[in-house]
């Protein structure tokens, strides 16, 4: 058991470190882009990098991108989200379709307990995933 106590430690050890590497290459790679966001980055906490808020676009306010020159930047995020929010309604479009189609293919050719009880097992799960999709799409 210590054994594997140990290993999962490393392993988190590890994982903690290269959270810590990808957030300062994050800053650096910010701060090449926009140096005027120097002041507005904190120094990483390394003791509990998982905490740490990633600095996007979305966070300042109008005024604050307009005194940064971000404002074009704003737009492009924006842009994004919004294609994400389109890409997530098809999603949830196809799930909802799915489940239709599978509740009529039951009515129309499942008979019987045991088969029935297996189609309404599946059908919760179909259910489940339009739930899931449009609680993404929220």
């Amino acid at each position: 058991m210590a054994a594997s106590s140990d290993t999962l430690e490393d392993a988190l050890a590890s994982t903690h470190l290269k959270l810590c590497r990808d957030l300062n290459n994050w800053c650096k790679t910010q701060l090449g882009i926009y140096p005027q966001l120097q002041d507005e980055l904190d120094d990483i906490n390394l003791e509990e990098p998982e905490k740490e808020k990633l600095l996007i676009l979305s966070d300042f306010t109008d005024t604050q991108r307009g005194s940064l020159r971000i404002q074009e930047l704003a737009r492009v995020e924006y842009s994004l989200r919004e294609g994400q929010a389109y890409d997530t309604l098809d999603k949830v479009r196809l799930a909802i379709q799915t489940f239709n189609y599978n509740v009529k293919f039951k009515t129309d050719n499942v008979h019987g307990q045991n088969a029935n009880t297996q189609v309404q097992r599946s059908l919760l799960s179909l259910s489940n995933d339009k739930v899931s999709t449009a609680d993404k799409y929220q």
